[in-house]
């Protein structure tokens, strides 16, 4: 139910279709860690990233391109009293799947704010579930990086928080992380109405990355890199 899924799964088609003779299988995975992890044992030979997953990453790899931006989004129930990334001292919050590269910016997101992961609880939750987990209150707030929208959290009957869910702004966090970490983080805005009734918000965006073995054959990372 993620942007990364929806996108390979458009790449692996188109790129099938222009081979003729080649097919693809997208392996369903919990995001950039994991992905990592598969093209260092060489189970997968493409793989997508978030750009400071890979950069702090030892596994051998070619990058194909950027393809394109993800936007890390902090969503708290609309009627909650959380206003900033400050106001989640002492809450339980999720900073991404187990295997996300969300994870790993995630705590990045939570110094730049002047927090740290003793300050609150950390309590990862799947973005299949992001919306259950914020109405039943197993977390107060959950960060993911994905496209705008991100299908899992666009409410829906019967799933999510009465009054929907609200962003947070991120744009002070976005300075600080560009001050420490480098332009890699963008400042981008999460458009109004994305989740129901939100407002537009500032927020932090992280490239893709589409990457790739060296052992993967020319050929095959040229044909996705004209697409």
């Amino acid at each position: 139910d993620g942007f990364q899924a929806e996108f390979a799964e458009l790449l692996a088609d188109t790129a099938a279709t222009e081979s003729g003779d080649l097919r693809f299988t997208v392996r369903y995975t919990t995001g950039s860690l994991e992905n990592l992890s598969l093209l260092a044992s060489g189970e997968v030979l493409i793989g997508l990233t978030l750009a400071d997953s890979a950069v702090l990453s030892d596994t051998p790899m070619l990058a194909i391109g950027r393809v394109y931006e993800n936007y890390l989004q902090c969503a708290v129930p609309a009627r909650s009293p959380i206003r900033s990334m400050k106001d989640l001292r002492g809450h339980t919050i999720s900073l991404g799947s187990p295997g996300s590269g969300t994870a790993q910016t995630g705590r990045r997101v939570l110094e730049a704010s002047g927090l740290t992961v003793d300050d609150v609880t950390v309590r990862p939750v799947s973005l299949t579930t992001v919306l259950d987990s914020l109405a039943d209150g197993t977390v107060a707030a959950a960060l993911w990086a994905g496209g705008v929208p991100t299908p899992a959290a666009v409410p829906r009957p019967g799933h999510g928080p009465d009054g929907g869910i609200r962003l947070l702004d991120l744009s002070a966090e976005c300075v600080e992380m560009r001050r420490v970490y480098g332009p890699m983080y963008e400042p981008v805005s999460v458009p109004a109405r994305t989740y129901g009734d939100t407002a537009e918000t500032a927020t932090v965006g992280v490239p893709r990355l589409l990457v790739a073995s060296p052992q993967l054959w020319d050929a095959v990372a040229d044909l996705f890199e004209r697409r």
